[in-house]
């Protein structure tokens, strides 16, 4: 989404966020990791307009810094000061739309080199605006995927063989009691979980770009530690298959004799 909204408007740059702190869409990713990473070490997330619910008709703010702040923006603002002029970030507008289920959606677009002029502001505004009705459709479909991926923890703890899930950004959603028995006392499985973790996070990079890179990761692979070898095997949501956010990667674990 993110990729093909940047490219429709013009923008240098796009992100997508939920509110709930689910996993965060960039495109280009490789341009925006130094600024995503700027953002979460300085703590801008305190300052930024964004990052906090607008007053909105209907459930839906559109709004550039100017007409967020006024005439007086660039002196009044903390986070224009200290994050997005230090960055050389231009042309900032950003979109919110409310979901069913009390959180809400935010999607943002800016330049990287230099400003376009009020004109471009004005033009992605209007974009913005003529999305929302598929955006919305799109964030309910999200939302029912959201609850039916609800489940899927329940679902992993029946089983009898150690799982773990993760999502995009190797983030532990659950690991059930068959992980936990499988890697007992050992002392090495930290080791075993950054390996899992780092697995997802190349798992879901890949689901954004070429497929078969993607195919090609999703193989198993062998984890050795002091107890012994591991073999971990990745299984994929649909949704990451799509390039989708909040895909979930399940890594299914047993000891292997290689």
């Amino acid at each position: 989404m993110c990729r093909a909204l940047r490219a429709w408007v013009g923008s240098d740059a796009a992100f997508f966020r939920l509110s709930d702190g689910s996993p965060s869409r960039l495109d280009p990713l490789d341009d925006l990791l130094p600024y995503r990473d700027a953002y979460r070490s300085g703590g801008f997330r305190r300052t930024d307009p964004w990052a906090a619910r607008r007053a909105a008709r209907d459930g839906v703010a559109v709004g550039t810094f100017p007409e967020l702040f006024g005439s007086r923006w660039r002196r009044r603002n903390t986070f224009v000061r200290e994050f997005i002029e230090p960055q050389g970030i231009h042309d900032y507008i950003g979109l919110q739309v409310d979901t069913p289920d009390g959180d809400f959606v935010t999607l943002g677009l800016f330049n990287l080199r230099a400003s376009r002029g009020p004109d471009f502001a004005r033009e992605e505004a209007a974009r913005l605006r003529a999305i929302v009705p598929a955006l919305r459709v799109g964030i309910a479909a999200w939302s029912a995927h959201r609850r039916a991926a609800g489940a899927t923890p329940v679902a992993v703890d029946e089983t009898t063989t150690a799982a773990l899930l993760l999502d995009d950004q190797g983030r532990v959603v659950h690991a059930n009691s068959a992980l936990a028995r499988l890697l007992g006392p050992d002392s090495a499985q930290d080791r075993v979980t950054a390996e899992a973790r780092a697995l997802a996070r190349d798992l879901a990079r890949a689901a954004t770009g070429d497929v078969y890179a993607l195919l090609g990761l999703a193989r198993e692979r062998i984890v050795r530690t002091r107890a012994g070898p591991y073999r971990i095997r990745p299984s994929l949501d649909p949704a990451l298959l799509r390039g989708d956010a909040c895909g979930y990667v399940l890594l299914t674990l047993e000891r292997s004799r290689a």
